[in-house]
Formats: structure tokens, C-alpha cells, sequence
């Protein structure tokens, strides 16, 4: 599952870390990635960072039984996540 590119629903801090944020992708799992600037997908010129109800493109570098842990690519709209899901 490593190397895949996600969409989530973007929901709190992580509990573990002040540094991550964590949200839920389509199959319920947690995922964990770091709390940065991203780009905008509707405007790239502009960085941004996750606000909770955002949805955001992970791509997810490690997994275990029950989190993935990932790198935030962009903030997206579930639209314009599929072409790179």
C-alpha cells in the first residue's frame, strides 16, 4: 500500500504529535501526515494548510495494522482527487 496516492478527510491534530495531523480516508483508517504548507489544487500560486472538513491528496510512505503515515501533496476537492487516485 506504500507509494499509493489517497485522498482524506482532513479532521484534528494528531494526538501523538503537535507536529501531524490526522484524518480518515475512504476505508475508515487513520492517516497521519505532517501539519505544512501545501499547494492549492484550484490555485497553485497559493500555499495553504489543512483547515479540518478539507480534503487533502496523501501519498502514503508506511503503513502498519491500523494507520497509514503519509506526505501531504495538496489540498483537493474529492473531483478533482480522482485523477490521481
Amino acid at each position: 500500500m506504500t507509494d499509493r496516492f489517497i485522498t482524506l478527510f482532513f479532521l484534528q491534530h494528531s494526538k501523538r504529535s503537535a507536529s501531524d495531523l490526522c484524518g480518515r480516508n475512504d476505508g475508515n483508517l487513520k492517516v497521519i501526515f505532517p501539519d505544512v504548507e501545501m499547494e492549492d489544487v484550484n490555485n497553485s500560486e497559493v500555499r495553504v494548510r489543512a483547515q479540518p472538513g478539507d480534503y487533502v491528496l496523501v501519498k502514503i510512505t508506511s503503513t502498519s495494522s491500523q494507520t497509514l503515515k503519509g506526505h501531504v501533496l495538496c489540498r483537493t476537492t474529492l473531483k478533482d482527487s480522482s485523477a490521481y487516485c
